[in-house]
């Protein structure tokens, strides 16, 4: 009996699939929010650093717009501990970033996650 005849040779093909990786902790990353209505808090507490260039996010309102974001982008969440370097690119003056948050219905904040590559809490 002759063998079946083999079957014809298949390249192997990379699958492209995205996962969402867990964010690099030490790593910065960028948020916009928007508000629906002027009034509308974007849910973070946030105190100025010690050097007053930074605001450090003391808490996160899980069922504000903050809240809605981090369950839109675990990758990107926003947690206590991260530093906002930047509110819609203005660096440097935490006051200032404060001042802008509250007067703004959109943000674009610059967040660098609290943790070091060691896994060791950076201190802003």
């Amino acid at each position: 009996a002759k063998a079946p005849p083999l079957p014809p040779r298949v390249e192997p093909v990379a699958a492209q699939v995205t996962v969402p990786q867990p964010r690099q902790d030490g790593a910065e990353f960028e948020v916009t929010l928007v508000k629906e209505a002027p009034d509308q808090p974007f849910g973070l507490m946030n105190l100025p650093t010690s050097d007053g260039s930074a605001l450090l996010v003391t808490g996160v309102h899980q069922n504000l717009l903050i809240g809605e974001w981090n369950r839109r982008h675990p990758d990107r969440a926003v947690r206590e501990g991260d530093v906002i370097v930047a509110v819609n690119g203005f660096s440097g003056n935490a006051e200032d970033m404060r001042s802008m948050l509250c007067r703004v219905d959109r943000v674009r904040l610059n967040v660098q996650s609290a943790y070091s590559p060691t896994g060791r809490l950076t201190r802003a």
